[in-house]
């Protein structure tokens, strides 16, 4: 019997965490930003990995086995607050770590570059890996 990509994904606690976290924030019960902080890179990047096949699991279809429209909606929501400016990890960095400030403002807006600029490469890389892939046997 084949298994659906959410089964696996249940199975292997893929992106479950994220997912978990995502709820409780949107729901008011966690300050995910206390959470995003020191990770919030790691969140962004299995987004952007997993974000077609969420998308395509979502998707109905009628040999599907279950139709779950809101799968790892939770996920989604923390990604997209990532997105917002304020939000972003360099700012979540300054504003959590209060007294006494581990960085300048000149250094969060580096490190904010820095960040941004990582984003930007490991995208070029996967469009590179999707539009090359390699085969088993290499």
């Amino acid at each position: 019997m084949k298994k659906s990509f959410q089964k696996i994904w249940e199975e292997q606690q893929g992106c479950a965490f994220f997912d978990r976290i995502g709820w409780l924030g949107a729901a008011g019960f966690l300050e995910v930003d206390y959470v995003l902080g020191p990770m919030q890179h790691v969140m962004r990047r299995t987004w952007i990995v997993m974000e077609p096949l969420i998308q395509r699991e979502r998707e109905f279809t009628l040999d599907k086995t279950a139709f779950d429209p809101v799968f790892q909606y939770g996920f989604e929501w923390l990604f997209k607050r990532s997105s917002e400016t304020q939000k972003h990890q360099a700012y979540l960095l300054r504003t959590q770590f209060l007294s006494p400030h581990i960085h300048t403002r000149k250094e969060i807006e580096t490190l904010k570059e820095y960040i941004n600029t990582d984003e930007a490469n490991f995208y070029q890389y996967l469009q590179q890996v999707l539009d090359n892939p390699r085969s088993d046997n290499s």
